[in-house]
């Protein structure tokens, strides 16, 4: 009988991590074994990158059973079978299963896909938990108001809004769905505020307009110094465009590795649009605000020592860690700043 990864002896070095992974047969065992390697080591250890990722590991052994690396397999345990806590919710786990149309057995991947789709019916993110979910359909069911609910009360527009151009009313209402989609960013800050200081500053709305259009879901973060903290907000790296994907940290990078393909570097791509890299504060705060519910990484705010050694400072639904500044791949992209000042 095989050893599981609770009971099988701890792990201790880079052959043996290496040796698990490999094999691991199913989508559930990879990620027991991805359990087991962070209680082993408090956490990935530092030569999971170059050891499971960048040497095709993961990928390879993902194709095996079907799916494509670490971008499906680490969040399916925590994003579905997690979520579906009877405790945390009004409706238990075969009622929800109904109301997605899935028979009882359904897989991990099917009640995933189902989700997705029932949440953006629901005006939600997709990324939205099982229980984000439920909360929104027994609100409807029940008639709660805005303010019963939790939902982020409608906020009249300001009468400058209305002399706006119809393109610049419509990004600012994009904005606003934005600012009321994740309030637990901006306590305090009423979004009247916001919408008068972008329009006193048309050139920054434009801006932040464009930066939506390209899948960086722009949101305010807070305010300092007289000005409101904007920041890229997204939780699903596949809207953000392709273009600002498979990139790399800076231009130094890009001239450390020649041979890989990419699509420019973050450095570059946050100041060729008149921002800069956000500080990893900023990324914090999004995963307490979405509770980690994050597809995707970030490049991030890099200070001079960590460059120093070859690495850039990055963000996932985990946390804030660092990565070598060469690593480029279609599910990470790079978290960007701006400032507004307030009217």
């Amino acid at each position: 009988m095989s050893e599981t990864p609770s009971n099988s002896p701890k792990l201790s070095t880079v052959e043996e991590v290496v040796a698990l992974m490999a094999a691991s047969k199913s989508e559930k065992e990879w990620i027991e074994n991805c359990d087991k390697v962070k209680a082993d080591f408090n956490g990935y250890p530092d030569f999971w990158y170059s050891a499971i990722v960048l040497s095709g590991l993961a990928e390879k052994t993902a194709q095996s059973f079907g799916l494509d690396a670490e971008i499906h397999i680490q969040p399916f345990k925590r994003r579905v079978d997690s979520t579906l806590d009877p405790y945390k919710h009004q409706l238990g786990k075969e009622e929800f299963y109904k109301l997605l149309s899935l028979p009882a057995d359904a897989d991990a991947f099917k009640v995933w896909q189902a989700q997705r789709t029932k949440a953006q019916e629901l005006g939600l993110p997709s990324s939205a938990t099982a229980y984000e979910i439920q909360k929104r359909i027994l609100e409807h069911q029940a008639g709660l108001t805005d303010e019963n609910s939790g939902v982020a009360h409608p906020v009249e527009t300001t009468p400058e809004a209305k002399e706006l151009s119809p393109e610049l009313q419509a990004g600012l209402t994009e904005l606003k769905a934005n600012f009321d989609s994740l309030p637990a960013l901006h306590p305090g800050i009423e979004w009247v505020d916001v919408e008068r200081s972008l329009i006193a500053d048309q050139e920054a709305l434009m801006a932040l307009i464009e930066d939506n259009a390209d899948g960086f879901s722009m949101n305010v973060f807070g305010e300092e110094d007289g000005s409101y903290h904007f920041a890229s907000a997204w939780t699903d790296y596949t809207k953000v465009r392709e273009g600002y994907r498979t990139i790399m940290f800076d231009k130094q990078a890009q001239k450390a590795y020649p041979q890989c393909a990419v699509n420019g570097n973050a450095v570059d791509i946050a100041s060729n649009r008149g921002a800069k890299l956000s500080p990893r504060s900023i990324h914090e705060k999004l995963i307490r605000a979405t509770n980690g519910k994050m597809d995707g990484w970030c490049w991030l705010e890099t200070d001079e020592a960590t460059r120093k050694s070859g690495y850039a400072v990055d963000g996932d639904s985990y946390g804030v860690d660092t990565r070598i500044a060469g690593s480029h791949y279609i599910y990470g992209s790079l978290r960007f700043s701006r400032r507004v000042k307030k009217a």
